[in-house]
């Protein structure tokens, strides 16, 4: 769904993704300008990109997260079906790397290196008060191949971060896959609705 009075931005390349993917087509982008969170990914999962929405499989938990995280009405909760409405609510989804794959690991460097670069122009572009990554690998992926040093990267820690050196405020969440099984779905929440307070706190 657009809605061009909220400037909503919907960028759908429709590539094709390859030999893991088969014929599946990367999901779309929901970005606009000026939203309160840019929600990035690792990438989409085979289910979810043969379904056409993020976070698709039932036991991933960021629909349920969000729902508790006080970054919507008080009266709506929403699925993955509604994944394409997110920006009516200033919230918006991506994920480093477009091509689906079974699991991360199926990732190439080369996937990490131009998907790093496209994110960061998307988030430099769009704007948002902040980009939350799902998932500690996510920010590991972001710092490691969008800033190489050849240093010891500092242990990742969830929760605010120092902004990057494009000026992006950035904010770790644990990862909702059910393969991040030491945390609960409650302490899973919990970062969201700390997430959920900043953004209320910087409006």
């Amino acid at each position: 769904m657009q809605d061009d009075g909220l400037g909503m931005i919907l960028e759908s390349r429709g590539m094709d993704t390859g030999n893991n993917g088969g014929n599946l087509r990367e999901l779309p982008d929901y970005l606009a300008t000026g939203l309160k969170v840019i929600f990035v990914g690792f990438n989409p999962s085979i289910y979810s990109a043969t379904l056409g929405h993020y976070y698709a499989r039932p036991t991933n938990q960021f629909w349920s997260c969000l729902n508790q995280s006080g970054l919507l009405p008080a009266t709506v909760s929403l699925g993955p079906q509604d994944d394409s409405r997110l920006p009516l609510y200033g919230l918006g989804l991506t994920d480093v790397v477009k091509r689906p794959t079974r699991s991360c690991s199926e990732l190439r460097a080369s996937d990490y290196q131009s998907g790093v670069s496209s994110l960061r122009e998307k988030l430099l572009r769009y704007s948002p008060k902040v980009a939350a990554l799902n998932g500690k690998g996510v920010f590991e992926a972001y710092r490691q191949f969008g800033h190489p040093s050849g240093g010891r990267a500092m242990p990742v820690e969830l929760g605010l971060q120092a902004r990057d050196s494009a000026g992006v405020q950035l904010f770790v969440l644990p990862s909702t896959s059910s393969i991040n099984a030491r945390l609960s779905l409650k302490e899973k929440a919990a970062w969201f609705k700390q997430l959920g307070e900043w953004v209320e706190r910087h409006a």
